[in-house]
C-alpha cells in the first residue's frame, strides 16, 4: 500500500498510513489509534508544532504590526484589538496543521 502524499494528508488532515480518516479526536487533540491500525500515540511529535507556530507567527505579526504602525500610527488600543485576536486564531490554525506535518514526517522517516 502506497503512503499518501504530504499535500493530501494536509488537505484532509488524515492518517499518514491510510489517508482515509482524520487524525484528530477534538480540534487539537490527536486520536490514540487510527482505524487502519496505526497507533498515533506512539508517534512522538513533542512540542515542535507549538514552537514553530510561535516562531513563525511572531515574525509575521511583528512585521505586520510595524508596517501598520509606520503607515497609519494608530493608538495602542487599536494594536491590542487588532493583533490579540489575530494571534489567537492563527496560532490555533497553525498548530493544527503543524501537528499533521510533524506526524507525517515522523511516520515517514522514523518508521523505517
Amino acid at each position: 500500500m502506497k503512503t499518501p502524499s504530504l499535500i493530501y494528508i494536509l488537505k484532509n488532515l488524515s492518517c499518514p498510513q491510510c489517508g482515509k480518516q482524520s487524525v484528530f479526536q477534538t480540534y487539537l487533540r490527536l486520536k490514540k489509534r487510527c482505524h487502519c491500525g496505526l497507533k498515533i500515540s506512539n508517534i512522538d511529535i513533542g512540542d515542535a508544532p507549538s514552537f514553530f507556530a510561535m516562531f513563525f507567527l511572531n515574525i509575521f505579526i511583528i512585521l505586520l504590526a510595524i508596517t501598520v504602525e509606520i503607515k497609519f500610527s494608530p493608538p495602542l488600543w487599536i494594536h491590542i484589538i487588532l493583533w490579540a485576536p489575530l494571534i489567537i486564531i492563527l496560532s490555533i490554525l497553525l498548530i493544527r496543521y503543524l501537528k499533521v506535518i510533524f506526524l507525517f514526517l515522523n511516520f515517514k522517516y522514523r518508521n523505517k
